[in-house]
């Protein structure tokens, strides 16, 4: 797992192996998953706080525009779309940034040596940043998609491995069809 490997959970290898995962454990053709720091943050860490890594991965047979999608071994043979968002920085809505200034002057007092931020400000730029998250991961998703099967168009889709039952319950998951059936009668 990322985290015994490295540590930190809030990494693109992180982002781009939990969209595989996604892919790999379920029947799913598109997968995003997301990972950052919303807070609270170690004072030698200031600089994270508001910084996500977001992965779209696309369940596919053969890479999908190499260059435009580069091939990384956390997202095993699938196309994955990559992003670094920092909401309190470059791609924060001014909402973000101000409540970004008020932990980061809170956190900086000289009287505050463990960078402690009051309860109601955690809590608020916590909901913002994940706000934010949310907004950027299916933006990233939409245009990703977009340009990896262009026109709807996406000849190197994966065939979905097929159950006994396909086809008898429409728009249900197999994981959620084999929980519902019935026991077989002996």
């Amino acid at each position: 797992s990322t985290q015994s490997t490295w540590g930190n959970v809030y990494t693109q290898i992180c982002a781009r192996e939990m969209a595989r995962g996604g892919l790999l454990n379920s029947r799913a053709m598109a997968s995003i998953a997301v990972t950052g720091n919303a807070g609270p943050v170690e004072c030698q860490d200031m600089a994270l706080l508001g910084v996500v890594d977001a992965a779209v991965s696309l369940r596919t047979t053969l890479p999908i525009s190499p260059h435009k999608f580069p091939p990384s071994p956390a997202s095993g043979n699938f196309t994955t779309a990559f992003r670094r968002f920092n909401f309190c920085g470059a791609d924060g809505a001014n909402s973000t940034l101000e409540l970004c200034h008020q932990y980061f002057q809170n956190a900086s007092k000289p009287s505050n040596p463990r960078c402690h931020v009051p309860v109601d400000l955690l809590t608020e730029i916590r909901l913002q940043i994940r706000k934010e998250t949310t907004v950027a991961a299916l933006r990233l998703a939409t245009d990703s998609l977009r340009a990896m099967c262009p026109q709807a168009n996406c000849r190197s889709l994966a065939l979905l491995p097929r159950e006994h039952y396909d086809g008898k319950y429409p728009n249900q998951p197999s994981l959620v069809i084999k929980h519902h059936l019935a026991p077989p009668q002996l």
